[in-house]
């Protein structure tokens, strides 16, 4: 199954080179998190540069336009 890195701008290539007619993909936006205490000057796990106040969720529409692009081809 292909994946790592497809989205809108490159699924329909992939399938065409592929004839896969499935396909792995995240299609995530990041939104704020909903966590309430936050405290700023102690990163989570200990690592700095993690953004620690937002999280990946699938993004219904992304995956509504890579539908749609699949269905065209």
């Amino acid at each position: 199954m292909p994946g790592s890195g497809l989205n809108e701008s490159n699924i329909a290539e992939m399938a065409k080179a592929t004839g896969a007619g499935e396909f792995h993909l995240t299609a995530a936006r990041l939104d704020e998190s909903d966590m309430i205490f936050r405290r700023k000057d102690i990163p989570m796990g200990g690592m700095a540069g993690i953004p620690e106040f937002s999280r990946k969720v699938a993004d219904p529409g992304k995956i509504i336009n890579i539908i749609n692009i699949l269905k065209m081809i």
